[in-house]
């Protein structure tokens, strides 16, 4: 199983490929450019609306997935995807 990659990692290699400054991705996420270190710099993670904002900005590079703690993806492994109604 591949090691899950961290949002603010995923994150910095996105502005560091688009040489975008930190600053300058706060402004475009209408977020504060402390928000944006927290998240680069101290283990930190978005909310949830910020997540998929992120995501659609980075066109997918940032997934909201990649945010999610120990917890968080523990909780969400706890349940069974729905099945497909049958054809016919």
């Amino acid at each position: 199983m591949a090691k899950r990659r961290w949002g603010g990692d995923l994150l910095k290699q996105f502005l560091e490929r688009n040489n975008v400054l930190p600053a300058d991705a706060a402004k475009m996420l209408r977020v504060s450019p402390a928000s944006v270190h927290y998240w680069l710099t101290a283990g930190k993670a978005p909310k949830a609306g910020k997540r998929l904002r992120i995501e659609k900005w980075t066109r997918g590079e940032v997934p909201a997935e990649s945010w999610a703690n120990a917890d968080e993806l523990a909780d969400a492994s706890d349940f069974d995807p729905l099945p497909k109604a049958s054809e016919g």
